[in-house]
């Protein structure tokens, strides 16, 4: 199964999360539900997913939602598993091809052990926070990644697209 990667950072490289108060800047959000529509799905963790489900609607999801959790209990019409190869074995059964992890680090970073990166669709928001959390696996040997493409969003934020390398 293929995984791609959803992440926004700062500038000085800490993954950027969603407030309650602000949300997810919109042009991030529009392109972030385009991908969810394509692959037909999203993979959170569960405080991605409360934050980000006070800001879109259930019923507006264009995918599965999926949510890796330890102690959220279950929800209607979300998918809740205890680890990446749980969240494969549901896209499978939905004949879904690529998983979209979309946060937060402990999310991305149980994806990233298992060697899960065949794309990375990488924000960087226009502000340097000097703190936060990074994104971080065990795994010790750098993988190769190409870049795609690369836009510009609204509010400043650099949009790139790497796929893995060979």
């Amino acid at each position: 199964m293929k995984t791609a990667h959803y992440v926004t950072l700062t500038a000085d490289g800490y993954v950027v999360e969603a407030n309650e108060s602000e949300g997810v800047p919109p042009s991030v959000l529009k392109h972030l539900m385009g991908l969810v529509s394509a692959y037909g799905n999203i993979v959170v963790g569960r405080r991605t997913y409360e934050v980000l489900f006070r800001q879109v609607p259930m019923s507006a999801i264009p995918g599965r939602v999926i949510v890796l959790s330890q102690t959220l209990n279950p929800v209607a019409d979300v998918h809740v598993v205890s680890s990446p190869d749980q969240a494969w074995r549901v896209l499978g059964d939905l004949n879904l091809s690529t998983a979209l992890v979309a946060g937060g680090p402990a999310t991305y970073g149980a994806f990233l052990d298992r060697g899960a990166l065949d794309e990375l669709h990488l924000n960087i928001a226009p502000v340097a926070t000097g703190g936060g959390l990074r994104m971080a696996w065990s795994q010790t040997q750098p993988v190769a990644l190409e870049l795609v493409s690369a836009d510009r969003l609204d509010g400043g934020i650099a949009q790139m697209l790497y796929r893995r390398g060979a």
